[in-house]
């Protein structure tokens, strides 16, 4: 019995790696905090590509086709948020698009 992926998770941490694999595209919103080292997002739809470095703090809109590389080393921290849990925490965040920014 797997209850991890059996019960609905509001938020769920995940420690990335260059090595590990991971969805192309997710159904929840995902907020990525890069701890060390670097790293690109590539968006396939958009055929956008974005520099991730060491502190940046990256969000990605649900559904969105895309792929997260990172160099060497480098780490990084996935924060997934269910749209229940969004839902119930701010109902009018739903009524707006999230925008891609790279500062």
């Amino acid at each position: 019995m797997d209850t991890f992926r059996e019960t609905q998770q509001e938020f769920r941490f995940l420690l990335l790696r260059s090595e590990d694999l991971r969805p192309l595209w997710r159904p929840e919103p995902e907020i990525i905090f890069l701890l060390k080292g670097a790293g690109h997002i590539y968006f396939t739809d958009s055929k956008s590509e974005y520099t991730l470095r060491e502190t940046d703090i990256f969000v990605i809109n649900s559904f969105e086709i895309q792929h997260l590389e990172l160099e060497g080393n480098a780490l990084a921290l996935s924060l997934t948020l269910s749209m229940d849990f969004l839902m119930s925490v701010s109902p009018e965040l739903l009524n707006y698009p999230v925008n891609r920014l790279v500062t």
